[in-house]
């Protein structure tokens, strides 16, 4: 026997770590072995009161290690049942109700103000086509009385080209049969002139005489170019909108997956490593506990009061213990169940479950990718956005289908729906890494206030 008291002692001060255990656990095994084979035998010497002494050290030192081995247990049960918490922090953090109350009142004022936008660039090409279109109305006026005035009239009653409206006619006298014959026939040509300046107005149909035609004519105004500068105030508006929306978006998903992602991966590694550490704790323990039934069979149990005057209480008998020692060997040990469930059981006792690599948040869903921080001019945000809701692959012109020469550009625009180009309108920034949650509150003031119209060359 090589293992001296004084030596175990300075051991079980330095028992502080639990990797320790195992390779303690072994010079233990191997002490225990020595006595087995020293004084397991019917016929073998009683042990030295300093023998007793080196056992009970060991033995204190097991207890030790035992009340180690449920310390850490507990620590780990602890660390298993924070894994949840942890992520569930990622979602109060940055997911709570209250930050997607938030986006979706962003992403609502976007599609409000792209709707509004979408509507106003379709009221405006009405306008814009009567100023535009090659003589408007007026056409059809300049048709209803002849063109340029001059020529034949083919709307005109046929009584005027009879001359039934000359000064004979109207100057006729009534007292002879050929004048009054006159005068009814110029009467009734000029009920057909009244018809044909006024309408017919049995008819409601606002372009059926001269006059109509002519009122029409006169009332192309120039609300088109006021309209179209009306829309381009809405899409600034809209583009600052939805540079807000998208910004907020990536700003909190992308916070959020980091988190997330973050504490998924910690749990995954701390529950492997729990599962080692448990697996190792069941087998140091068993361990423990067998060696002390061998000690026990062997030397007796301790006597904690001394009262023998050896420490131990008498040992098993010789002719038994040789039996009781095998019984120690292939005792199945009653231990504590060392398993711990990681992640943890919540609060109603369901069971533990790896947290998916896509969360679901309740209330709002966020992008598989960044949502583009571009202008609505670029692919991206026709594709990314437009599309979705109006079913349309293109809905934002860029280029005029053909030129009218007697309106301006403007007008054309407004004809056609044509938004203002990136640089007119003013586009968001193409790209915002890096960024945390202070520059973006110090971003989004800036953007309320300014409509985000320079942050592209802020951003240069």
């Amino acid at each position: 026997m090589q293992l001296k008291s004084s030596n175990l002692k300075k051991q079980g001060l330095a028992l502080d770590t639990e990797g320790s255990f195992s390779s303690k656990l072994a010079g233990f095994q191997k002490f225990t072995d020595e006595m087995v084979a020293k004084y397991g035998a019917s016929s073998a010497e009683p042990p030295s009161q300093k023998v007793l002494d080196a056992v009970a050290t060991v033995l204190v030192f097991i207890d030790e290690l035992t009340g180690h081995l449920h310390k850490a247990h507990d620590d780990d049960v602890e660390l298993a049942a924070g894994c949840s918490g942890k992520i569930q922090n990622c979602f109060d953090s940055y997911m709570s109700s209250d930050i997607i109350g938030e986006i979706i009142g962003f992403k609502n004022a976007s599609d409000t103000m792209e709707q509004n936008h979408e509507t106003c660039r379709t009221e405006a090409q009405t306008p814009c086509n009567g100023l535009c279109a090659p003589n408007g109305q007026c056409d059809k006026y300049d048709t209803f009385r002849g063109e340029s005035g001059g020529g034949d009239v083919p709307s005109l009653p046929g009584c005027v080209a009879d001359g039934h409206l000359n000064n004979d006619y109207i100057k006729a006298d009534e007292t002879t049969v050929e004048g009054k014959a006159k005068l009814e026939q110029m009467e009734t040509c000029l009920e057909k002139m009244k018809t044909w300046l006024d309408g017919a107005t049995e008819v409601e149909v606002p372009d059926d005489g001269l006059y109509e035609n002519y009122a029409l004519c006169s009332r192309v105004s120039t609300d088109c170019e006021a309209d179209v500068a009306n829309c381009d105030t809405q899409q600034g508006e809209f583009q600052a909108a939805r540079c807000l929306y998208a910004l907020e978006s990536n700003l909190r998903c992308g916070a959020f997956r980091s988190c997330y992602s973050s504490e998924v991966s910690a749990c995954s590694t701390d529950c492997a490593q729990i599962e080692i550490r448990a697996a190792a704790r069941e087998a140091d323990n068993e361990t423990g506990q067998r060696l002390v039934c061998l000690l026990h069979t062997l030397f007796g149990e301790r006597d904690p009061d001394n009262t023998t005057g050896t420490g131990f209480f008498a040992r098993a008998a010789d002719a038994d213990r040789p039996g009781e020692l095998q019984k120690c060997k292939e005792a199945t040990l009653l231990t504590k169940d060392w398993t711990i469930e990681c992640p943890a059981a919540d609060a109603d006792g369901n069971s533990g479950t790896a947290p998916p690599d896509t969360p679901t948040i309740e209330g709002y869903e966020c992008p598989p990718v960044e949502t583009p921080v571009t202008s609505p001019c670029s692919s991206d945000f026709t594709d990314g956005w437009t599309t979705s809701i109006y079913g349309k692959e293109e809905p934002w012109k860029t280029t005029s289908p053909q030129t009218y020469y007697d309106c301006s550009a403007t007008a054309q625009r407004g004809l056609n729906g044509i938004a203002l180009p990136c640089s007119d309108a003013g586009a968001c920034i193409a790209t915002h890494k890096n960024t945390d949650i202070s520059d973006h509150d110090q971003w989004k003031n800036h953007a309320e206030d300014s409509h985000i119209t320079k942050w592209k060359e802020s951003n240069n």
